[in-house]
Formats: structure tokens, C-alpha cells, sequence
């Protein structure tokens, strides 16, 4: 999970070098540059996302030894354990949906300001 954390934060690093270089000085006009907070919170997100998937899946699914007459004992346990569970299957449905949703927005953002630059300058 961590290779997929700083391959997120390299991914964030490269489009700001190649493109925060080709900018002029920053507008005040065109408002706060949201692109720049969504897109890095979406690529964190993608990547814990697909750590999460990655892990999740040979856990989920790992198959089972019937043994005949053995009654499993009822399982407990502690409650920080249940609530670490159940944080990691909201994260599971969640964080893809968050990703899809990052996505869309940072297009957004990015076009946004980049139709007020081209129209301030005049060119297509």
C-alpha cells in the first residue's frame, strides 16, 4: 500500500512540473485553483482504493475446511476490532466512489479554469 501512496504523491509531483511551469503568474480573478486540492485528494484516493481491493480480495475469499461434527465456538471480538471491520468494508464501497467522483471533478476544475485563462487571453 505504500508503493501505491508514493507512486500517488510522484503522479501529483509530475503534472505540477509539467504544468504549474507553462503557467503565467497567477490570476486572482480566476479564484482559488481547486484543481490543485482535488486532484491530489484523488489520487490518494485511487491508490487507497485499489490497496484496499488489492488486500481485501484473497481475504474475502478464501475457502473454507468442512469438518464433520465440529461446531465452531461463537466468535467475540473486542469492539476496536469490530469497528476496524467495519470501517474497511465503508471504506471498500466508498473509496471507489469518492475516486469516480475526484475524477469528475478535477476535469471539471482543470477545464474550468483553463476556458477562463484561454478567454482572458484570447486564444482557443
Amino acid at each position: 500500500m505504500v508503493w501505491l501512496m508514493v507512486l500517488a504523491l510522484l503522479t501529483v509531483l509530475l503534472v505540477a512540473a509539467v504544468t504549474l511551469p507553462r503557467q503565467s503568474a497567477p490570476d486572482t480573478e480566476l479564484g482559488f485553483p481547486w484543481f490543485w486540492v482535488v486532484f491530489p485528494a484523488t489520487c490518494f484516493s485511487i491508490a487507497a482504493s485499489v490497496g484496499l481491493l488489492g488486500t481485501a480480495l484473497p481475504q474475502d475469499f478464501q475457502s473454507t475446511i468442512y469438518i464433520a461434527g465440529y461446531e465452531p465456538a461463537p466468535l467475540a471480538l473486542p469492539n476496536d476490532r469490530v469497528d476496524q471491520i467495519l470501517l474497511r468494508r465503508r471504506a471498500l464501497w466508498s473509496l471507489p466512489i469518492l475516486s469516480v467522483v475526484g475524477i469528475g471533478l478535477s476535469i471539471w476544475t482543470w477545464r474550468r479554469r483553463h476556458r477562463h485563462t484561454n478567454n482572458a487571453t484570447g486564444s482557443k
